[in-house]
């Protein structure tokens, strides 16, 4: 079964900023000079964190669009059974250029102190991952065959052990005949003497 994950890839530009009071910062970003591939799913995207709240304008050359980001973005927290809404400073947050074509992104200052900003331009792509249930299915199936054949053998070997050994059953007794004692030879019932020998002496067994 395919499922979709976002990656991402470096590719080498960061900076740190310092914006006074009053003052922005642009930065203009063309994604095929970073080899972005649009067609194939790939996006360019910008990481970063501020050190207060600010807003970042995404505008896109091609379609005239114009986008406004407020940072930081709202948080949900739940502390204690209580859900509380937060905005968080130097949180990193990522922006992805969803437009082709290059796009001027700015920071801009606006209150009394001065804004810090760290950021990284990154490549933005999805890969895909294939699970095969069936495959699971048959290791747990052979798991199940090996434990019955243990099962089995050890059921088996219980059961032998508690076999009595052939030499050392009892004999079955048989019915006693009569046996000549010079020659051995065995005697006819109610004979008087041995057909073998002419003796007429004889032995029980």
């Amino acid at each position: 079964m395919p499922l979709e994950n976002a990656s991402f890839r470096p590719t080498g530009k960061a900076d740190q900023l310092t914006l006074q009071t009053n003052s922005v910062y642009d930065l203009s970003l063309d994604p095929s000079a970073f080899g972005v591939t649009y067609d194939a799913g790939e996006r360019l995207a910008i990481k970063f964190t501020a050190s207060m709240a600010t807003s970042v304008i995404i505008h896109y050359q091609l379609t005239g669009e114009t986008i406004v980001i407020l940072y930081p973005t709202t948080q949900v927290r739940m502390t204690g059974g209580q859900i509380t809404l937060s905005h968080e400073p130097n949180t990193p947050t990522t922006i992805t250029l969803d437009k082709p074509g290059p796009a001027l992104v700015r920071f801009s200052n606006s209150e009394n102190n001065p804004l810090y900003v760290s950021y990284e331009v990154i490549i933005s792509y999805k890969t895909v991952n294939i699970t095969y249930p069936y495959r699971e299915s048959n290791g747990y199936l052979i798991l199940g065959l090996l434990g019955t054949g243990l099962l089995l053998a050890g059921l088996y070997l219980a059961a032998t052990e508690k076999r009595v050994p052939a030499h050392s059953a009892k004999p079955k007794r048989t019915r006693m005949g009569l046996y000549c004692i010079s020659c051995g030879a065995k005697l006819a019932a109610n004979s008087k003497f041995c057909s073998n020998c002419g003796e007429t002496t004889h032995n029980e067994r």
